[in-house]
Parts: C-alpha cells; sequence; structure tokens
C-alpha cells in the first residue's frame, strides 16, 4: 500500500437538482491545504482563505453550464453564483477525506 499515492479520491456531488454534478477531491495535500487551512481557536481546521478561491482548487470537474449550454469553466468567480445549498454542498464534501479513488469514479460513472 504506501503512504505516498498517485491516485487521488474523488467524489461525485449532484446538486440541487441531480441533473448537474462536480466532482471533488476529497483528499487534501499539505500542498493545497497550506494555502486555505488554518487551525482556528480550539485548534481545529478552519478555512482562512476564500472558500470559492478554495473550492476551485479542488473541483476536478464539473457539468455546469450557461444559457447556451457551454460548460462554463471553473473559477472562483463561477464557483460565487452557485446558489448557497450547493455551494455548502461543496464545501463539506471538498477535503472531507471520503470519497472513490479516481479510477473507482470512473467505473462506477459507466453504469
Amino acid at each position: 500500500m504506501g503512504y505516498f499515492k498517485n491516485e487521488r479520491t474523488i467524489e461525485r456531488v449532484y446538486l440541487a437538482d441531480k441533473k448537474y454534478w462536480v466532482d471533488v477531491h476529497t483528499d487534501v495535500t499539505w500542498k493545497e491545504g497550506k494555502n486555505f487551512i488554518t487551525p482556528d481557536e480550539n485548534g481545529n481546521p478552519s478555512i482562512k482563505a476564500n472558500v470559492s478561491d478554495y473550492l476551485a482548487a479542488l473541483i476536478v470537474d464539473w457539468n455546469l453550464d450557461d444559457e447556451n449550454g457551454n460548460k462554463v469553466p471553473i473559477t472562483p468567480e463561477s464557483i460565487d453564483k452557485l446558489n448557497s445549498p450547493d455551494a455548502a454542498k461543496l464545501v463539506m464534501a471538498a477535503g472531507n477525506g471520503t470519497g472513490k479513488k479516481a479510477s473507482e469514479k470512473k467505473s462506477s460513472s459507466k453504469n
């Protein structure tokens, strides 16, 4: 097995209408986390940067589109346009350490 792994875990999060989905890394490397996470007054991890920047760094892919059917790029500005319940679901999934490995996700998404 080994501590350092080549493959990251990804969770597919379905948004409120179930038509749209977002694939997000559930494992955060220190390289990613050190820019966004700091201990709070109780020593628990707390996001110290803009949450939209944090999500943009952890989102792998999505099928969100504009009114013309064009896929919208994954940017903090696009994330800012999400409705609050959907954004909250993504924050809860991002970096939570659960989810499937990318290879498992790809095989299960074919079903």
